[in-house]
């Protein structure tokens, strides 16, 4: 495909920015100092700036002594209000930087009107006009988001008219991705105008695609002045789907995203570019599209959510035994915080979950749930159907106008009983969104967060609320096979070696001890190999008298790097779902480890083995298992939360917490004085200066 050069392009300088996935790329133009398709983006607006709408205050001015502060200048076009978690880490870090000596500019949507617990910290300028979630990016987890087709996704064959409207969809795709980046490049050029730099200042884009990449890339190359200064990017979506989507379709996504993002790259090779992923997963993939180095930047936790005095940062079994109850005189509270989006899975399983707990724990005041939803947006989850259900009874669902009380369905049964769903206390509803300190406040009031969230939208992508609610200490239930979990897997592993190792163990088993399924034989070297459905590993061996649980140990064998989740289910005499756990890799490819627990006079241990993932394969070597005496069957499973295999596992994992309950809280209480030290905000800072001050030594 020819080049399409804008008038004021320069001769000799191209980057390929724009591909398009018929399988040719348009190169753009960019001439010495001025990009050729933005060019007219940047004509005659040398000296216009956006007005501050919020400035910082008098208190903050002159501590310097007179001296120029260094500014970090914090750029989120997709901060529009006051209340989700794009405000909490613009507020994190502009609190921190300011602490720690910076003048600190806060750059936001145009529809943000600022905020008074901002005052004093920032000035604020609403800036931008696109939102990061109105683009048209090609990275597979905004696309997931928005609910959008994928373009690598459509087939070339079809109809003459089906293949006319794919062009057409193509095309249409490509105007809006240009219109885009020409969007944000001016809005970055107005924001700039007025500013002057120096080589101790920093620029962090707190949460970008490829198009932001590309149109702060146009606007740096057209302004030397810009080379001092040192820029970041921090990505949060992955580029591609989950690994079963397929490799052709991955592989063109890379293909084009590396054409979009590695030229954006090469057009700047002599600005301070810093390129940073939430997790070290996700930094992994954005390292396959040709920016550099790609590091992990951990995600900041506020000071609202620091841990309590007196949580240590230990793990220690003493006292296990005696922690079998929940302790507590009331319900246990289960929360789901945050707002209920599609890609959260709320929707999909508080229907199942609530119809099956509804007598064991709803009605008899051992759990109540409470949600966090707009009142207008209550009746869509479904919760009032479950009351119908449960009850033969048709009637609308009742909505508390307080948001601090429950609201619970109204509907009664002909003989004038209450069904589980309308018990006191047993559901409750939260408005969203809450001020800051009304949601940190129903942080710390729970006792246990709920974040059922769907796997294929977080493998690699981070989640803010599991965060909060490490960081005060309160045990968690997260779905397997993600980033929640991964965060989980560390302190499992532990709690597993020290039960192994522990005055418990009773004997050593290897795999020749052990009987196993004929139609999946240990290949040479005791590697045992399983697929998701069609060839779990089944082994099994003898109970003694005096034995309640054991430890299931081994390595990973294939595949060998990160991503990849094994289940172990632990099966009664009948064949019965005991247990259910689901384990990835453990870090510096250590030894895994897991703990599980046998039904009382049960003769005969069954353990299954299986992948966790549809069409992905697993391996396993030097399996081997540690059996445990009879007091090992009281034990908890876990420490700091849970893990449930799937939605049907929900229940049992549940009635492990509830009574376990005083054991789990003690653990992530003590899990958190390490994890929140690891996500102040002044850590945050601080690596965007180590990274800064790197290029500049290496220069």
């Amino acid at each position: 495909m020819p080049s399409r050069r804008s008038k004021g392009a320069g001769k000799g300088w191209k980057m390929v920015v724009w591909p398009v996935t018929s399988g040719a790329t348009e190169e753009v133009g960019f001439g010495a100092g001025r990009p050729g398709d933005l060019q007219p983006i940047f004509a005659g607006r040398q000296n216009r700036a956006i007005p501050a709408k919020t400035c910082w205050s008098d208190r903050n001015q002159g501590e310097t002594g007179g001296g120029r502060m260094a500014k970090l200048y914090l750029v989120d076009h997709s901060l529009r209000s006051a209340g989700d978690h794009h405000f909490d880490f613009a507020y994190c870090l502009a609190r921190a930087a300011r602490e720690m000596g910076f003048e600190t500019i806060l750059a936001t949507h145009r529809e943000f009107s600022g905020s008074p617990e901002l005052d004093g910290w920032c000035e604020v300028r609403s800036s931008f006009q696109r939102s990061l979630y109105d683009s048209p990016s090609y990275l597979a987890g905004l696309e997931r988001m928005q609910r959008r087709e994928s373009p690598f996704s459509r087939q070339s064959s079809g109809s003459f008219w089906e293949r006319t409207r794919r062009q057409w969809q193509m095309a249409n795709l490509e105007r809006r991705r240009r219109a885009y980046v020409e969007q944000f490049a001016r809005d970055c050029e107005q924001l700039f105008a007025a500013d002057t730099f120096e080589d101790d200042d920093h620029v962090l884009f707190t949460t970008v695609t490829e198009l932001e990449v590309m149109a702060v890339s146009a606007y740096l190359a057209s302004h030397p002045r810009t080379l001092q200064v040192n820029w970041h990017w921090l990505f949060h979506f992955p580029v591609f789907e989950p690994p079963a989507a397929g490799v052709p379709r991955q592989l063109e996504r890379l293909r084009q995203l590396k054409c979009c993002l590695g030229g954006a790259r090469q057009s700047i090779p002599y600005h301070q570019a810093h390129f940073y992923g939430t997790t070290e997963s996700l930094a992994d993939q954005y390292r396959k599209l040709g920016l550099g180095p790609v590091e992990r930047l951990v995600y900041p936790i506020s000071e609202r959510f620091a841990p309590e005095s007196g949580s240590e940062n230990r793990l220690s079994l003493a006292g296990v035994a005696d922690l079998n109850s929940k302790g507590v005189g009331r319900p246990i509270r289960i929360t789901c915080p945050g707002a209920i989006r599609r890609e959260k899975g709320q929707k999909l399983f508080l229907q199942e979950l609530i119809a099956e707990i509804g007598e064991r724990d709803l009605a008899s005041g051992r759990i109540e749930i409470e949600l966090q939803s707009p009142p207008s947006k209550r009746r869509g989850l479904g919760l009032p159907s479950i009351v119908r259900r449960r009850t033969g009874v048709e009637a609308p669902a009742r909505i508390s106008p307080l948001s601090t009380q429950p609201a619970l369905a109204t509907a009664t049964s002909s003989a004038g009983e209450r069904s589980a769903a309308e018990e006191p206390g047993a559901i409750r509803f939260r408005d969203y969104p809450l001020s800051a300190d009304e949601y940190a406040a129903m942080i710390r009031e729970t006792d246990c967060g709920l974040l059922m969230y769907d796997s294929a939208d977080y493998y690699v992508r981070r989640a803010g609320v599991l965060g909060e609610l490490l960081a005060v200490g309160r045990p968690v239930i997260v779905s397997a096979g993600n980033w929640l979990s991964e965060q989980l897997k560390e302190a499992h592993f532990q709690y597993a070696r020290r039960l192994a190792e522990g005055p418990l163990a009773s004997r050593a088993l290897t795999l020749a001890d052990c009987r196993w399924d004929l139609s999946n034989v240990p290949v040479t070297g005791g590697v045992v190999g399983c697929d998701f459905e069609a060839h779990p590993f089944r082994l099994e061996f003898d109970l003694q008298a005096d034995e309640g649980g054991a430890v299931l140990q081994f390595e990973w064998h294939e595949p060998e790097s990160q991503g990849a989740y094994l289940r172990v289910d632990a099966l009664g005499s009948g064949g019965e779902l005991l247990s259910s756990q689901v384990i990835g890799h453990p870090e510096n490819d250590s030894q895994a480890g897991v703990f599980v627990r046998f039904a009382p006079g049960q003769q005969v241990a069954q353990l299954q083995l299986r992948s966790a993932q549809p069409e992905t394969g697993i391996s396993l070597k030097k399996v081997r298992l540690q059996v445990l005496a009879e007091e090992s069957r009281s034990l908890p499973q876990a420490v700091v939360g849970l893990i449930a295999a799937d939605r049907s596992h929900l229940p049992l994992v549940i009635d492990e917490l509830v009574n376990h309950y005083q054991h789990y809280r003690r653990t992530a209480e003590q899990f958190s004085s390490r994890w929140y030290a690891a996500h102040r905000p002044t850590a945050v800072i601080g690596r965007l200066l180590v990274a800064g001050e790197s290029i500049r030594r290496a220069a």
